[in-house]
């Protein structure tokens, strides 16, 4: 029988060493939980992500998202999203996207590792490859594949007591960091850069609902300042001209056409631009009037200059008519070729009516248009020429909606 001090001494050979107090490594895996519904159990040992070319938006549709640190059910989870919910797809592991959640989602660092602000709102990482945790202490997996560099800047929720020892920060971390969701509960919504306005509004404010702040409060404010600010330059510039003489311009209308042609391009708000381009049209006609004016004034020396003069005039009119209308809100195409019922004709086949006219002939290679008979719809196709003699032609259906 061994004695006691030979036990002891065994005990302590095979004891796992202490986690290290720098946070230097992950510990040993606990249980695998049960698989929540919406996730299937993944394997501990989880693919590498799978970078994409491309990220993209993508929306949550079920409530209740669980956000994980790592591609498995094995990993903690960090939050819960409701059923909305935007995040940017940058990659896939396994069953699980890897994903960049706007404004971040609240993780642990070790206090030692970073240096707070006197107001204890930030922080500043001060080593490289600094693990981000669950929760305050190493007792589970830290978010995989995630590490914070010197010089990265934290925004502190507040501090925690380790549940192994020592002192913890919650922050928000940097917006490269990513998390996981299992893909199933992810709809795809549209490349990341067709919606950056958004995920930046999002963004603040997300961060000022964990922070307190209000950066998204002072984003609108100052959106509003400076829409303020260009509906003030269409003012000023209509009221100039107002002031001038007829057929002269103001002194100053360079400047205003300068800050014309700056609102049409950079506001963001259409009666803004378009009250900014009637009021550019308004400075154009007024130099043709003012040009035209000058060289009828001449035309009693020299008639033939008079002429060149006019051609020149109108025709930097019209260049000039050109550019601002390209600028100018254009209207929206239909949607639609035609709307109507679709109805028998008298010869068997089909016809598109409305208020009891008939619009066109129609057949269809796609559909049975016995299907939609007395149906409202709204049609698109090519017309089909029968007898270029009589002008008879017929409309074939490429793509039908029911409108009612």
């Amino acid at each position: 029988m061994a004695t006691p001090a030979l036990a002891l001494l065994a005990l302590l050979l095979l004891a796992p060493p202490a986690p290290a107090p720098d946070d230097g490594g992950p510990p040993p895996a606990p249980p695998a939980p049960a698989a929540p519904p919406g996730e299937r159990t993944a394997a501990v040992e989880a693919p590498a992500p799978a970078p994409e070319a491309d990220p993209w938006v993508a929306v949550t549709t079920g409530d209740d998202i669980r956000v994980r640190a790592g591609p498995s059910v094995n990993f903690r989870v960090l939050e819960r999203l409701p059923k909305g919910s935007w995040m940017v797809v940058t990659g896939m592991a396994g069953e699980f996207a890897r994903v960049r959640i706007p404004g971040g989602v609240p993780v642990f660092v070790s206090a030692d590792l970073c240096e707070a602000a006197a107001d204890g709102k930030t922080a500043v990482v001060r080593r490289s490859d600094v693990l981000l945790r669950p929760t305050p202490g190493q007792e589970y997996f830290p978010l995989e594949g995630q590490k914070l560099q010197e010089g990265d800047s934290l925004a502190v929720l507040e501090t925690a007591e380790g549940e192994g020892g020592g002192k913890w920060l919650k922050v928000l971390p940097p917006d490269r960091i990513e998390y996981f969701v299992h893909a199933s509960l992810l709809e795809r919504v549209a490349a990341e850069g067709e919606r950056a306005e958004e995920l930046a509004r999002i963004t603040l404010e997300r961060r000022d609902g964990y922070t307190g702040g209000k950066e998204a409060e002072a984003a609108r404010a100052a959106e509003k300042a400076r829409e303020d600010g260009f509906a003030a330059l269409v003012e000023a510039a209509a009221a100039s001209l107002a002031k001038a003489p007829a057929a002269t311009l103001p002194p100053d209308a360079a400047a205003r056409q300068a800050d014309l042609q700056q609102v049409m391009t950079e506001s963001g708000s259409p009666a803004t631009r378009g009250r900014a381009s009637r009021v550019s049209r308004d400075y154009l006609v007024r130099e043709k009037e003012m040009l035209v004016a000058k060289a009828k004034a001449e035309s009693s020396a020299v008639a033939a200059d008079l002429e060149r003069k006019l051609a020149a005039v109108e025709e930097r009119y019209r260049a000039a008519m050109a550019e601002l209308l390209k600028a100018s809100p254009r209207a929206a195409a239909p949607k639609h070729l035609a709307v109507g019922t679709i109805r028998r004709s008298r010869s068997g086949g089909y016809e598109l009516v409305k208020a009891g006219v008939v619009l066109h002939e129609v057949e269809s290679l796609r559909y049975d248009l016995s299907e939609f008979l007395d149906l409202r719809v709204g049609v698109n196709g090519k017309r089909i020429a029968v007898d270029a003699s009589k002008g008879e032609e017929i409309l074939r259906i490429d793509a039908l909606e029911i409108l009612e």
